[in-house]
This record gives C-alpha cells, sequence and structure tokens, in this order.
C-alpha cells in the first residue's frame, strides 16, 4: 500500500513488507514476524537491522522477549531530513570538485 513512498526513502521491497507488517499489526517477536510476512527467520533478522539502521523500526525486551515494533509514524519526515542533508552535503562535494572536473573534461576534449 505504501511502497512508492517507502522505495522512494530508500526501503526494498522485503523492508517495505516487513515495516507494514509491524505497522498493521503492531509490536511482534521475530516469531510473529515470520508469520505475518512470509520470509525466513534469518532473512528477517537482516531486514529488520537495515529498517533500524533507518530508524523506522524499534526493539525493546518485554518478558525476556525482543519485540519489534515501527517507530511512530513521523520517523519518515526524519529518513527525509537525513537525505536532505546527505544531498546538500554531495552538492557541497561536487561544487569543490566541479572545477576540476570541467578541467580534466577540457584538456580531454
Amino acid at each position: 500500500m505504501y511502497e512508492t513512498i517507502l522505495s522512494t526513502l530508500g526501503l526494498g521491497e522485503k523492508e517495505t513488507v516487513v515495516f507494514e507488517a509491524l505497522l498493521r499489526h503492531g509490536p511482534q517477536t521475530m516469531a510473529e514476524l515470520v508469520d505475518n510476512s512470509s520470509f525466513k527467520r534469518g532473512d528477517l533478522y537482516n531486514i529488520v537491522a537495515n529498517l533500524m539502521e533507518f530508524e523506522i523500526v524499534e526493539v525493546e525486551t518485554q518478558a525476556k522477549r525482543k519485540m519489534y515494533r515501527a517507530a511512530y509514524p513521523t520517523s519518515l519526515t526524519e529518513v527525509v531530513e537525513r537525505h536532505e542533508r546527505q544531498l546538500e552535503q554531495t552538492k557541497k562535494t561536487l561544487g569543490t570538485l566541479l572545477p576540476e572536473l570541467i578541467s580534466t573534461y577540457n584538456l580531454a576534449y
């Protein structure tokens, strides 16, 4: 349902499926995620780790069990803001390298 916007943010298809499962079903153990997402347990650990790097999935321990849950949806705006900062930094870096690139280009043509 949210595949387009989530993929624009940099999430892959698997990450999108797991994130949506957490949104729809609330906090889940890894076993519950296996049931709700159709991925193998080993794959899910990697997918959840990726989502945690994006800071849109959180883990908490309840009664000695790890529960995974989607972060509050406004955390997606933080992902966009991080992307904007990275793009701005890339733009600055390109600006400093551009004269050298142009010079190299001009020498070749």
